[in-house]
């Protein structure tokens, strides 16, 4: 009877250093459980991170795009400048010069130069035109900006370039900081006759 007594008790002993074990076990499979969850907590919140920061930069990039897409849609000139601008239109593009600018009465008379490259003559081609002085860092003075809506009255010969003589009031040439030509629409064109 002592015999079997003691078998019992070694078997609760050993059934309960099992389950011990099985405790540790189970608390280690927990406690790995735990940090594999921390783990992946982190890296979600890092993937969110980044994503946000992939969303704003594709933002920022449509927004440069539609800026830049505006940027062509004027000619921005400075006198003394020896080049042309290009501008955009709902036909194409045009080019722009400014060729002269001479005193007159108490402001400017300038000459612009518009180019057609289109193998089309451009009728009643209207722009907006600004005119102002710039800054010590060569920037618009938007706040005194002036600015008139012209429509030629004469057609934009394709392959040609035309003068445009525009008087610009209070504005005397050593004062005249830019000329800006935005807003180009038609009322119609005429094909080149063979």
């Amino acid at each position: 009877m002592k015999m079997a007594l003691l078998s019992i008790c070694a078997l609760c002993i050993m059934a309960s250093c099992d389950s011990g074990q099985q405790v540790v076990s189970l608390e280690k499979n927990l406690n790995d459980t735990q940090a594999r969850i921390s783990a992946l907590q982190i890296n979600i919140e890092a993937l969110k991170k980044n994503i946000n920061k992939d969303i704003n930069d594709v933002k920022d990039k449509q927004v440069s795009d539609e800026h830049l897409q505006e940027m062509d849609k004027l000619a921005y000139l400075t006198p003394g400048s020896t080049g042309y601008s290009v501008v955009r239109f709902d036909l194409g593009y045009l080019i722009v010069r400014l060729a002269k600018v001479k005193p007159y009465a108490n402001g400017s008379k300038v000459t612009l130069e518009i180019g057609n490259p289109l193998s089309v003559n451009i009728n009643r081609l209207k722009a907006t035109f600004d005119w102002g002085k710039v800054d010590d860092k060569g920037m618009p003075l938007n706040e005194q900006t002036k600015s008139k809506e012209i429509t030629l009255k004469r057609s934009l010969q394709g392959g040609y370039m035309t003068q445009l003589t525009l008087v610009f009031k209070d504005v005397k040439p050593q004062e005249l900081g830019f000329v800006r030509v935005k807003d180009v629409s038609h009322g119609g064109i005429q094909f080149l006759k063979r």
